[in-house]
């Protein structure tokens, strides 16, 4: 009789730990961002011709503004974008600074496009089209000095999803 009691208290304490196990299910999820490229869309930025002593000026909401687009394969991804430029405008002998104006928007319109920062906080993608909109103007003062021709230089746009 006392092992039938030993046995029967064994067993109830082990159906009494049984009784109180538990388990709870968290969803796990991962998001990996699709590519992301960016394309020169109107990649002349014509300053247009002027005389020397003046000053040579294109408004990034003009129409002879450099546009670059991102696209996301994600809409809505956050990406950086930094920006390198030649330092001058050249025509082999002379060399002109120029000064960027660069503004971005997820839409492709200048109405409401930000100011940008090469290498500033990050930017979102548009949520619905997956794009995001650069707007490059700049202005360059011509010395009255300045031999004629026509000058040339470059601005290269580097994107990466943060």
């Amino acid at each position: 009789m006392k092992r039938l009691l030993a046995i029967a208290v064994i067993v109830t304490a082990f159906m009494a730990s049984e009784s109180y196990a538990q388990s709870a299910t968290a969803n796990v999820q991962l998001t990996v961002n699709g590519a992301l490229a960016i394309a020169a869309t109107h990649n002349l930025l014509n300053l247009g011709s002027v005389a020397a002593g003046t000053t040579a000026s294109v408004a990034y909401s003009d129409a002879n503004a450099a546009l670059f687009t991102i696209t996301s394969t994600n809409p809505g991804s956050s990406f950086s974008l930094t920006w390198s430029s030649s330092q001058y405008l050249s025509n082999g002998s002379w060399n002109l600074t120029p000064a960027y104006s660069v503004y971005g928007n997820g839409a492709n319109l200048t109405t409401g496009a930000a100011s940008l920062t090469s290498g500033g906080p990050a930017l979102i993608t548009d949520a619905t089209t997956g794009n995001y909109y650069v707007f490059v103007g700049a202005s360059v003062p011509v010395p009255s000095n300045a031999g004629g021709g026509t000058y040339n230089g470059t601005i290269t746009m580097t994107v990466a999803l943060n």
